[in-house]
């Protein structure tokens, strides 16, 4: 039945009608409830019991670049009304930046909790005042992947396929199933178009589309820097393996080049004189002559072995027991995280957690007696933080809307919650009596999640922001916060965290006495050693060419970090110093730091592999 002005749909009361597509229509309406407007999209179709279930799990997304899903009626959604204009070309290489970054960072705050957009384009993507806002995140999730047949089918509805299809990466056209890397091959897709006016493949006929997205690559970018044309040609890369593998590694990219001073731009190819072509194959082969006689004058790098320990395809997250003999981690089973444990010395593991239908799990902490887990469920009907006996049985959740747990000296848990103000705060909770307390502090909403607590479980370790009695924000940047006193220390005065790095990765040394950390500056990252009470002074251990995801000092003083790109690496910096060591062979693209064991081991992953010298 046609809908009007002046009708309910529950307690939202319709205004004016906003616009009209192929799912319905989206109304500007009233909530008589709250007195505010939202905006309303009303489905043709019913909605399917699991499509509401996925619907509400959305909801729980909180990021100031994504529209707030309110509420699922029947068949309709409630969403936050946002007055903004589509993103469109052409925009000055700075603008496109601008909202590029806050896409990137968008995109992954929901990638990393198991939420993928699929349906990325500039009619989703509003740019306001305040900046971008993402629509209908994760919505094209629910409805089925199109197969070759529902695509072929589209082709013959005139007029109806080009705003999507312009925007599809091939693994979609093809019928595979999307995931993060798809909506990197999409964004590319609305940033190329951004810049340069015109969509990254035209055509005349959806089947032109599909055969440009397929098998021909764009026009060069031209009047951009050079690295924003790379990376913007390597999010449309035909094969999901040649994209960006994440939207945090596109976004750290765009910041480097936000922040770097005018650079050349890419122009058209020029035709080079066969002479000149002739001068620099010689000079290539003196440079490379050069690099090989240097190349022997340098140490040998050392490398590492694996051994690995068994256990799901995919394993994320690991955490070791406080006696240091069992490790809790996600496994991935059926396509959905569970909590799982492993003794390391024999393999052995077994799944703890066998719930369906619920949300991805972002972090374990051991209790401070080994007898329990705590975990979280981001996306959870309700989310929140569950504990678990090791031994067996169900979880129960003691804290609902809060994530990240990590258990101090007296059992408590010091977690992240969106307060009042919609920002990311500490808490304390005694999940015994129900204690809850706020601490002056904001975490990052950066890629890493850099809050730590001291071995002694007594000092808080964040990357964030301190809040004063009024709630005020102080500079952001690496701060010590004494439980007991209520002390807080900014142990990196005048250290400048550049956007470039989206967060910094943090460790504490086990005598936990000094703090190290990563920052960004002069084109480089820098691991940087501070003492944890902030009497000393700085010392730069050593520098990196990316970003670390991760950082970890093993008992004897060594440290280790991984370096995010495309060939990743596990690289261990001995305690006295000296050249790196790559753990793993150069073949393992795919290693990444995830702790370091008692006995001074290094645990890295995609699977669970223990590293020892070759």
């Amino acid at each position: 039945m046609p809908l009007s002005a002046g009708e309910k749909l529950g307690p939202y009361e319709l205004q004016s009608l906003l616009g009209e597509g192929g799912m319905g229509q989206v109304w500007k309406a009233r909530d008589t409830r709250l007195n505010r407007t939202v905006a309303i999209k009303v489905a043709k179709e019913h909605f399917s019991d699991r499509f509401e279930r996925e619907a509400r799990a959305i909801a729980s997304l909180n990021h100031p670049h994504i529209c707030t899903l309110f509420d699922v009626g029947p068949d309709y959604l409630v969403m936050e009304y946002i007055d903004g204009k589509p993103i469109k070309g052409r925009l000055s290489v700075e603008a496109m930046l601008r909202s590029a970054i806050e896409i990137a960072r968008a995109l992954d705050a929901a990638h990393r909790i198991g939420i993928v957009h699929r349906d990325l384009k500039p009619g989703n993507i509003l740019v306001t005042k305040s900046g971008v806002k993402l629509l209908d995140f994760g919505l094209a999730k629910m409805a089925a992947v199109p197969s070759q047949d529902s695509v072929t089918r589209t082709l013959t509805q005139e007029g109806t396929i080009l705003g999507t299809l312009q925007y599809m990466a091939p693994e979609q056209l093809e019928g595979r199933e999307a995931d993060a890397r798809s909506d990197i091959f999409s964004l590319g897709c609305v940033l190329y178009e951004a810049l340069t006016g015109v969509p990254a493949f035209g055509g005349g006929s959806g089947a032109s589309v599909i055969a440009g997205i397929m098998e021909r690559n764009p026009e060069p970018l031209t009047g951009a820097p050079s690295s924003v044309a790379r990376a913007i040609q390597r999010c449309m890369a035909k094969d999901p393996d040649d994209r960006w593998q994440s939207a945090r590694d596109l976004a750290a990219v765009l910041e480097l080049a936000a922040a770097a001073p005018p650079s050349e731009t890419v122009a058209p190819a020029a035709r080079v004189p066969k002479r000149a072509v002739a001068a620099l194959a010689i000079l290539a082969v003196a440079v490379l002559a050069a690099a090989f006689w240097l190349g022997r004058r340098q140490p040998a790098e050392q490398f590492w072995t694996g051994q690995p320990l068994g256990g799901p395809s995919q394993a994320l997250g690991p955490r070791v027991s406080p006696d240091g003999q069992t490790i809790a981690f996600h496994a991935m089973v059926d396509g959905q995280t569970q909590v799982a444990i492993m003794k390391p010395e024999s393999g052995t593991w077994a799944v703890l957690t066998h719930q369906r239908n619920l949300g991805q799990i972002q972090d374990i902490a051991w209790s401070r007696d080994g007898s329990k887990l705590y975990f979280d469920r981001a996306t959870d009907i309700p989310r929140g933080i569950f504990s678990l006996p090791v031994l067996g049985g169900e979880p129960r959740l003691v804290l609902e809307a809060a994530g990240v747990p990590c258990v101090l000296a007296d059992g408590s848990l010091l977690v992240h919650r969106v307060n009042a103000q919609r920002n990311i705060q500490l808490y304390r909770y005694w999940p015994e009596s129900g204690k809850i307390e706020p601490l002056p502090a904001l975490a990052s909403d950066s890629f890493n999640i850099a809050t730590r607590a001291a071995p002694d479980g007594k000092t808080v370790v964040f990357y964030g922001n301190p809040l004063d009695a009024k709630g005020t924000q102080g500079l952001r940047g690496i701060y010590t916060l004494d439980l007991e006193a209520g002390r807080m220390i900014n142990v990196a005065p005048g250290q400048v965290f550049s956007r470039a790095t989206l967060g910094t990765a943090l460790a504490v040394t086990p005598d936990g006495q000094s703090i190290v950390y990563s920052a960004f500056g002069a084109g480089l990252n820098s691991v940087i050693s501070v003492p944890r009470d902030g009497s000393g002074r700085m010392r730069q251990l050593f520098t990196l060419t990316n970003d670390p995801w991760y950082l970890d000092v093993a008992p004897d003083g060594s440290i280790y970090t991984d370096q995010v790109s495309q060939n990743n690496a596990i690289l261990r910096f001995p305690a006295a110093g000296g050249h790196p060591e790559r753990l793993g062979h150069a073949q393992d693209k795919r290693a990444t730091l995830a702790l370091v064991l008692p006995d001074g081991r290094p645990l890295g992953l995609h699977r669970l592999r223990i590293q020892t010298p070759l």
